[in-house]
């Protein structure tokens, strides 16, 4: 389970595959999505670091038959410690090129 806060701005979506996705009204391509993967590893950090996980995730987006070449792009990574779980999170801002606009 998972608590998420968002602007109370945005509206509630679904995506298949997401548990959560959350859109900004006034940004088309600006939202928020949880995705929760089931696996059999002990820790998030026991996978690969930030920068790992991240460079992974950049080039599994490259690889979509919709993303233009070279249109990935990671804004922004972080690690973090959830205040009430103890669990380690990683966070990724990240834009997409694609045939359909920027993601």
């Amino acid at each position: 389970a998972f608590e998420l806060k968002y602007p109370s701005s945005w509206v509630v979506a679904s995506k298949p595959g997401a548990q959560a996705l959350f859109k900004n009204p006034d940004a088309k391509y600006s939202n928020i999505g949880v995705t929760v993967s089931p696996v059999t590893i002990n820790s998030l950090t026991s996978f690969g670091s930030v920068t790992e996980i991240g460079s992974k995730l950049a080039e599994a987006e490259s690889k979509k038959e919709s993303t233009i070449p070279g249109g990935v792009y990671v804004l922004s990574e972080n690690e973090r410690v959830g205040p009430k779980s103890g669990a380690t999170f990683y966070d990724y801002e990240y834009r997409l090129i694609t045939t359909h606009g920027n993601k």
